[in-house]
């Protein structure tokens, strides 16, 4: 429902429209910071999620920064999550 995609290094990304520029990754909190889709649907539990992206590297940081806030604002009531 996000747009998120599974793949490179194990974990989620979101790409632009081209689907070509990797513009924000979702990483779980600890070691390891991979998903596994298999594993989580097992039950493995999940400490907290990390959002991350490149500032340097990233075309429009404000845009990015925000569908990060919807992501986040997305996944808070089915996780029981709060961010910090």
């Amino acid at each position: 429902a996000l747009g998120l995609v599974w793949g490179s290094m194990d974990l989620f990304h979101w790409y632009d429209a081209s689907g070509q520029t990797r513009l924000f990754t979702l990483s779980r909190l600890g070691q390891p910071g991979t998903f596994l889709p298999e594993r989580v649907e097992e039950g493995e539990g999940i400490p907290g999620l990390v959002f991350s992206f490149e500032l340097p590297a990233c075309p429009a940081p404000v845009t990015v920064f925000e569908r990060m806030a919807v992501a986040l604002a997305h996944l808070r009531e089915p996780l029981h999550a709060r961010p910090i």
